[in-house]
């Protein structure tokens, strides 16, 4: 098959390791099929709109569609103010876009991600001759943070008459100041702390951010985001198949854009699930517990929970080590029991696996899937994990992991603590979590599924 993939660009957040779509497209390619990349949303300074074609282990087409990008930025989405920019393509943006469908001529479209591709623009790809696949890996398509969570509160499950995107957006970064603190966070990470360069670079990057606000002070209307949020719905319902890669994520949808009969629910695996290594238990019960975090850096992912949950346990002199990994928090716990390791690679993962007894993952958001939890799953780490992450549903509630309800204010701490207290009960799930779970997929194994869902969407379209 020749598959056209459209994504907001190439750019992993781990650095050097390749991001979910680059490992699908480059396994695709080895497997026979022609593969191009259209990548629609990457950070540069220049508004305007070019592309630029490079041929290396496939086609990838550039095309900077400068002013839509949806602020998924460290410390939490703050979402767009440009929800028109999401909705209608301008002249020169969609003469491009057919001329690279023109000059490829696929067989299918992978649609990977919506950032900077305008609903309309999907719409009417869906309602040409050639099949389309949209991969929902976030809910930028009906949430102009991709979060479904507005700051400080709970998540967002808001009917489109009822939305407040507004407040939630008003704090937005535009585009040429979050290219500019995006560059500054990148700096200030590989900067030593406490340092005069790290102090000042920090300085610098928060005038930024307060300039920006004061410039900022017009609202945008809430009939702009109500909108982009019914025409979302209609543009999904024209795609031939939407793949959410959770249950979880698929009943959102559904919720929040009416009844949709092109899903079909796929776990997403990334390449890092391919190795799958026992963990060893642990050798005496004097050992303080080691609980890790992954990418746990903001309040949706529930940075502020486990804060709470690991005082409360400092108080009762449990003994516990809590290894944060991935972009720091804003706010940190001063402790000798809590380590701040910051980013780390793919690379990183069998030793970050070695070390851990739990891997925590406390979202309060409808958290599509959770990749983290399949990576430390696969190495045989247990997790202990909230009913809002997709994830949730490899877990075997006290079997091979915990789920626990972030809507109930003790619920984690009381599973932690019920770990420290039942030694018996620790063993069992350390126990359960090293033998490979079934519906864990290998890379190769999610590949053919992938291959399986794109024949049957070309098949579909052809009988319709």
């Amino acid at each position: 098959m020749r598959i056209l993939f459209i994504t907001g660009g190439l750019t992993s957040l781990r650095g050097k390791s390749n991001s979910y779509q680059e490992s699908l497209m480059e396994k695709m390619s080895e497997r026979g099929h022609e593969i191009a990349c259209l990548c629609m949303a990457e950070l540069s300074l220049r508004p305007w709109m070019h592309w630029k074609r490079t041929d290396e282990r496939f086609s990838i087409y550039h095309l900077y569609n400068g002013g839509v990008y949806p602020g998924v930025y460290p410390q939490g989405g703050v979402g767009t103010r440009s929800p028109q920019l999401e909705i209608d393509p301008s002249i020169k943006l969609r003469r491009l876009v057919f001329q690279i469908i023109h000059e490829f001529s696929p067989d299918l479209i992978s649609i990977q991600s919506l950032f900077g591709l305008p609903l309309r623009m999907m719409e009417e790809i869906a309602q040409g001759p050639i099949p389309t696949v949209f991969t929902a890996l976030d809910y930028f398509s009906i949430c102009p943070t991709a979060h479904l969570f507005p700051p400080e509160e709970k998540p967002c499950r808001l009917p489109a008459q009822q939305l407040t995107c507004d407040q939630c957006c008003s704090q937005t970064l535009h585009y040429v100041p979050f290219w500019v603190t995006h560059h500054f966070d990148q700096w200030i990470d590989h900067c030593s702390n406490p340092s005069f360069l790290r102090s000042t670079l920090c300085r610098l990057r928060n005038i930024v951010i307060r300039v920006n606000r004061l410039w900022n002070k017009k609202s945008v209307h809430r009939e702009g985001y109500i909108r982009r949020r019914e025409i979302a719905s209609e543009s999904l319902k024209s795609l031939t198949v939407i793949q959410p890669i959770s249950h979880r994520q698929a009943e959102v949808l559904q919720e929040l854009t009416g009844r949709l009969s092109n899903i079909r629910v796929i776990h997403a695996h990334p390449v890092s699930t391919t190795k799958i290594t026992s963990q060893p238990l642990p050798s005496s019960t004097q050992r303080p517990l080691r609980f890790v975090a992954l990418n746990v850096h903001a309040p949706y992912k529930g940075s502020e929970l486990l804060n709470s949950v690991f005082r409360e346990l400092e108080k009762k002199q449990y003994p516990f080590e809590l290894h944060f990994y991935g972009a720091r928090p804003e706010n940190t716990i001063s402790s000798s029991q809590v380590h701040y390791h910051g980013r780390y690679q793919e690379s990183d993962l069998d030793s970050i696996g070695s070390d851990a007894d739990f891997l925590l993952i406390p979202s309060l958001w409808d958290e599509t899937l959770g990749f983290v939890g399949l990576e430390m799953m696969a190495r045989g780490v247990p997790l202990i994990v909230s009913q809002l992450a997709g994830v949730s549903e490899f877990v075997k509630n006290w079997e091979t992991g915990f789920i626990f309800d972030p809507h109930q204010k003790d619920s984690l701490l009381q599973i932690i603590e019920e770990l420290f207290q039942n030694e018996s009960l620790r063993q069992k799930i350390q126990q359960n979590a090293s033998i490979p779970n079934e519906s864990l997929k290998t890379f190769d194994q999610h590949v053919t599924e992938i291959e399986e869902m794109f024949r049957g969407a070309v098949i579909q379209k052809a009988s319709n």
